[in-house]
């Protein structure tokens, strides 16, 4: 957080002038008192137009502005507002300018009423790549991108806790050339919830269990899994759902060599990676075989090709992949049913690449959830005793790379696991839907969500069916969730949307 000294502004004490105006506004009309919401324009004294529904930032010092809002540079930063009009570069016209942060010490910050906001943040400079844009809003890290000719702008958005009456940004350590060329802030405070119908118009081709799954733009993949009960056989078909055209297809198979089921998984957005897991299928759980290998799948050419493999066999580990690197932790021993607590990372960018140790785990345990969300990478649940007694976990670790920690954070609701493809990020949040919970019951419908700001699960509507093993993916703002198995149904195709609210999509 970057402290606002209270006598740089010109009204007196910024917390204290804000806390009684708020305060007044919850006596006498809390409820009709609308959400705090403001885009601004970094932009030069000269331009000769403000964007439409913009505010404009010419440089000056933090004080109230003739809009009514108060907001600023920690000094008059005027000279270091740019304009930078490339005919046909930028996507809109807050694009062609920006306010640069010089020096350690330089920050932004807008007056607001304390409580939760979402920020979206824009930094880059058309004419210039010469950059390294690390920036973070109210302490909480925003952006880390290397701008590209093909891409010259980097852009996030965070939800940050607001407790002292502004809402502050700045550069954070190692950056270089931090240009911001557009800040537009909502306040948020909805409560979380979701609304599940059939989505009868796009089942699944057919039921699978434990299947992998991962999304990339608008299409969401699915990778094997168990395809019938009681034998436990599995398959070794590719299907992909275009959210676009609302069509599911059949896109090809998994290379011989490669795990059908039970298999890390992690995408970069040209290839997808599939680490480890289990060869084959059958009744006698006891007896299949894990495998070490490492394959990837090229999106654009669809095709495989043998990759990096484990040091070890890992069946159900958790794969994350983050900045050039792949991050696998847990999973079974060749056993199928000792849980580890491993922790390997590779870098893809590497011309020689191989996987290293980094911390353990701080709990052994194999079918977790894998969400990245602002470069942290969060394990949840999972279980040990895979194949034997299931013992459930539900704790939560977070992953910090920069100083290879994992720290415990709030616990989940209920002990689950076998919801890796029911674990999506939004915004700052984790959605964790189905699983498999403690005997007897050991299936759920259960629907909770992580929020990574403060720390809190919230338990939302279930799903229609119990279902572990299932897949999930976003579209226009609604989820979709498809296959696993029900106690009631079986072996699943049948999906259904959520429409979401309180999650600022």
């Amino acid at each position: 957080m970057v402290k606002v000294d209270p006598q740089r502004t010109p009204h007196g004490p910024l917390v204290e002038s804000l806390e009684s105006r708020r305060l007044m506004a919850a006596d006498v009309a809390e409820l009709t008192t609308p959400a705090f919401h403001a885009k601004i324009d970094f932009l030069p004294i000269t331009a000769p137009a403000i964007a439409p529904g913009y505010r404009g930032d010419n440089g000056l010092a933090f004080g109230p502005r003739r809009n009514g809002l108060t907001y600023g540079w920690h000094a008059d930063n005027v000279d270091n507002v740019v304009g930078r009009v490339v005919a046909g570069a930028s996507p809109d016209s807050p694009y062609d300018s920006f306010g640069e942060f010089v020096g350690p010490n330089s920050w932004w910050a807008i007056a607001v009423p304390n409580g939760q906001y979402r920020v979206k943040i824009v930094m880059g400079d058309p004419q210039s790549l010469d950059a390294h844009y690390k920036f973070e809003v109210e302490g909480v890290q925003a952006l880390d991108y290397f701008p590209t000719a093909e891409e010259p702008w980097g852009a996030a958005v965070v939800e940050v806790n607001v407790k002292d009456g502004a809402l502050a940004m700045k550069g954070s350590p190692g950056g270089l050339n931090n240009k911001l060329s557009l800040v537009e802030i909502t306040q948020i405070g909805e409560p979380l919830g979701v609304t599940w119908t059939d989505a009868t118009d796009l089942p699944a081709r057919n039921g699978r269990v434990e299947p992998g799954s991962v999304q990339v733009g608008n299409k969401l993949y699915t990778f094997g899994g168990y395809r019938r009960s009681p034998d436990n056989q599995v398959t070794r078909a590719v299907d992909v759902l275009d959210f676009e055209t609302n069509t599911w297809s059949l896109i090809g198979e998994i290379p011989p060599g490669a795990a059908e089921s039970h298999a890390g998984i992690a995408t970069d957005g040209e290839w997808i990676y599939w680490a480890g897991g289990q060869l084959g299928g059958g009744a006698d759980l006891s007896a299949l075989e894990g495998t070490k290998s490492v394959w990837r799948y090229h999106i654009a050419t669809n095709a495989w090709e043998r990759y990096v493999d484990l040091p070890e066999i890992r069946f159900a580990p958790g794969l994350a992949y983050v900045d050039g690197v792949l991050y696998l932790s847990g999973g079974n021993d060749a056993s199928r049913s000792n849980a580890t607590d491993t922790h390997w990372v590779l870098n893809t960018r590497s011309r020689n690449p191989s996987w290293e140790s980094r911390a353990a785990l701080p709990r052994a345990g194999d079918h977790k959830g894998v969400a990245v969300v602002n470069g942290v990478i969060y394990a949840i649940g999972g279980e040990d005793g895979h194949g034997t007694s299931y013992d459930q976990h539900a704790d939560v670790f977070a992953y910090d790379r920069s100083t290879d920690t994992w720290t415990p954070k709030a616990a989940m609701p209920t002990p689950s696991s076998h919801f890796e493809g029911g674990t999506l990020v939004i915004g700052n949040k984790v959605l964790v839907m189905g699983g498999r919970t403690q005997e007897p019951n050991y299936t759920t419908a259960q629907v909770r969500v992580y929020d990574t700001i403060s720390d809190k699960w919230t338990v939302l509507e279930p799903l229609p069916f119990d279902r572990l093993g299932g897949v999930s993916g976003i579209f226009n703002d609604r989820v979709y969730f498809t296959q696993g198995y029900s106690q009631v149904q079986g072996f699943a195709a049948e999906a259904f949307w959520g429409e979401l609210s309180g999650f600022g999509v």
